[in-house]
């Protein structure tokens, strides 16, 4: 029991800190989109200050990602799981801490549950996994090596 309350503890003590600069423009920059005619260059900027140095995406491919993500969120308003959920989705992406497959699996569960239109969140998702090959590679998860012979005991 104590431990189920540490634990609980623990991860409000992180939803609770402060988003790093980067993260605090992106959060920014999504609650904009909530606007039919909101800018989309800033939220490109935003995902571009989260990448990092060694590792950029291609502007054009961040600008597409961007297009799509406006185009799914579509003016409506971001419920704050979701809008949460999205953010640290796309600074998951452009840090490289998941496989690619996987942050666009999360990030197409949290724009249906925000209510996006399904076309509209299969062609963010598309995008999302295009950076994510971008800055990961397209091997990013594990091949088991393959065995051409079993060996003799």
């Amino acid at each position: 029991m104590r431990a189920v309350a540490a634990a609980c503890l623990f991860s409000l003590a992180l939803a609770a800190q402060p988003l790093d600069p980067a993260e605090n423009r992106l959060q920014t920059a999504l609650l904009a989109l909530e606007q039919p005619d909101a800018p989309r260059a800033e939220l490109v900027e935003a995902i571009m200050r989260l990448a990092r140095d060694d590792r950029r995406p291609a502007a054009a491919s961040v600008v597409a990602f961007g297009d799509a993500l406006a185009n799914a969120v579509g003016g409506r308003p971001l419920p704050a799981p979701a809008l949460t959920r999205i953010r640290q989705t796309i600074v998951a992406l452009m840090r490289g801490e998941f496989a690619s497959f996987t942050v666009t699996h999360r990030l197409r569960e949290a724009l249906l549950a925000a209510g996006a239109d399904p076309k509209n969140v299969d062609l963010a998702g598309d995008r999302c996994l295009r950076i994510g090959i971008e800055l990961r590679g397209p091997d990013d998860t594990p091949v088991k090596p393959v065995r051409l012979f079993q060996p003799r005991r």
